[in-house]
């Protein structure tokens, strides 16, 4: 979206003689920052574009700002009710110089909250509220806890301590001048608890399991769903740079743990979705032997940004595995359980915490323990994948049960409604 189509939008006033730009009835404004629309880049762009959605279908008129966005993109936000902005970029300047600039929205259109993901928006946002909106509202939401993950990023050149320290400065100095702090799920909101005893208030977001908004807005009711027929499919999903770190490992293992205890585990097939550009014939070879038997079903398929392809990834499958080895949350789980795919995550992640937490009669199926111990870990995970996959009729209708209770439990709208309270409670930014 260009400035020229921006400032040519019809622009209205409401009863009570709001100023130009906001819709009609709309309770707020709000201005998401993020480095895309659709999530090549993983969970944080996904999130951020199903809670934008949730605060649209909440009543507020919602903009995300980003460096650019295709048709296609332009077409999914509307669906939504978003408003995509695409940052006006000179020549020879960064997409990051580009989103500090003075967003491209509606003449008159100031927004009353400017959300910023962690280190990766943080910055811009806090940059745009100084500059652009010193009246707004400043939201810092943070995604993941750099003192957790960076000790298991070991491809790295510079030292995983001196890594976490720097990040998590950072984070902190963003969080701590904000109106508000949104750490996702419990995990990340006991740290924060603890990091800013006297800090800024702090609203946890909790993602909605209610069907369609954790998989993308035409995604519809998932209805009741039976095992797929054909070779049964077991995946494992995410940015597989940190494999090691997304618990590629311990899924490769235990599922060579299962053969020995099922012969119809030859019949399996193991979907790897995320490998890097390039590295999928080396991903796959390192899986087969991690798995121990070279006659193994295993496809080895590149990250896709199409929401498409994940949910079609999602129906085909019997199983979907996330057993990391820490995980700030979980999306790739959270997406599987909303739509009625049976999945077993890591007792370590925010998403496991979560579900054990709100949902305690269910944590059981879904839950397993991670001790980052081979000896423990590998036979407990193979014997829960071979009990699923030698009774998936089970599975299926554990998994609904486990998706309707979470889904009456957390909802986007519950998420939206209280993000939207800090507007209402005139929350302003300190910097």
């Amino acid at each position: 979206m260009s400035g020229d189509a921006a400032d040519g939008w019809n622009l209205v006033y409401d009863e009570e003689g709001a100023p130009p730009g906001r819709i009609a009835g709309t309770a707020a404004r709000v201005l998401a920052v993020a480095d895309e629309w659709f999530p090549a880049r993983g969970g944080l762009s996904s999130l951020n574009r199903y809670l934008c959605g949730a605060l649209a279908a909440a009543g507020a008129e919602t903009y995300c700002l980003v460096p650019g966005a295709s048709p296609a993109e332009l077409a999914d936000a509307e669906r939504a009710g978003v408003r995509l902005a695409a940052a006006r970029r000179s020549p020879g300047t960064t997409e990051r110089e580009a989103l500090m600039r003075r967003p491209p929205l509606p003449r008159g259109a100031v927004p009353d909250l400017v959300i910023g993901h962690g280190r990766v928006t943080g910055q811009i946002a806090r940059a745009l509220v100084e500059d652009h909106f010193p009246d707004a509202a400043r939201l810092h939401l943070v995604h993941m806890d750099p003192d957790d993950i960076e000790w298991f990023k070991l491809d790295h050149e510079d030292d995983a301590g001196v890594r976490a320290e720097e990040r998590g400065r950072l984070e902190l100095a963003l969080a701590r001048d904000a109106a508000a702090v949104m750490p996702v799920g419990p995990r990340l909101h006991a740290k924060l608890l603890r990091d800013l005893p006297d800090g800024p208030r702090l609203l946890r977001l909790d993602p909605g399991f209610d069907a369609g908004s954790a998989v993308g807005s035409d995604a519809g009711e998932p209805g009741e769903r039976t095992a797929p027929a054909g070779r049964p499919l077991v995946m494992i999903m995410g940015r597989l740079e940190d494999a090691r770190l997304k618990g590629l490992e311990l899924a490769a293992k235990a599922i060579g743990h299962a053969w020995a205890l099922d012969p119809r585990a030859a019949d399996w097939e193991l979907l790897v979705r995320g490998a890097p550009a390039g590295g999928e014939h080396r991903l796959r070879e390192h899986v087969l032997d991690l798995i121990g038997h070279r006659s193994a079903n295993v496809t080895v398929r590149a990250y896709s940004p199409e929401t498409s392809v994940i949910r079609d990834d999602l129906r085909r499958a019997s199983l979907l595995l996330m057993p990391s080895l820490v995980e700030g949350y979980g999306l790739v789980g959270h997406e599987a359980i909303a739509m009625g795919t049976p999945a077993l995550v890591s007792a370590r992640s925010g998403l496991g915490e979560l579900i054990t937490e709100v949902a305690p009669e269910m944590a059981p199926d879904l839950v397993v323990p991670v001790r980052h111990d081979d000896a423990l870990d590998v036979p407990v995970w193979g014997h829960r994948i071979a009990a699923i996959m030698t009774d998936r009729t089970g599975a299926y209708a554990r998994a609904e049960a486990a998706r309707s209770v979470l889904a009456r439990r957390r909802t986007w709208a519950m998420a939206a409604a209280e993000l939207l309270g800090l507007v209402r409670a005139g929350g302003r930014s300190g910097g």
